[in-house]
């Protein structure tokens, strides 16, 4: 099992989504669904701005949607350090909804 607390998100659903093999649990807890949302929504616009000039991106949730394990995600509803736009839990259930077929 790996685990990854807030920024350890990063490294626990990218080591998960690319050692299918040796990773048979992720624990996602209270992290972030990319690092530009999170600068975003904690700083601004300009700090997203930053990190473009930077290339320093992270999205946690296209790791963990593609992570091949059993997975856990922790979530904390009083989280003051992560927005809730900015947290995986908001974008995997926008994408769960996204992709929930009309009748």
């Amino acid at each position: 099992a790996v685990h990854g607390r807030s920024i350890g998100g990063i490294a626990a659903c990218s080591l998960a989504k690319a050692n299918p093999d040796i990773v048979r649990m992720l624990i996602a807890d209270r992290t972030f669904s990319t690092l530009a949302k999170a600068a975003t929504y904690t700083f601004g616009a300009w700090a997203a701005h930053g990190l473009n000039l930077a290339a320093t991106w992270a999205d946690n949730s296209a790791n963990y949607l593609q992570a091949r394990c059993y997975k856990v995600m922790i979530c904390d509803p009083k989280d003051a350090t992560i927005p809730d736009l900015a947290a995986l839990r908001t974008e995997v259930a926008q994408q769960a909804i996204e992709a929930t077929p009309e009748n």
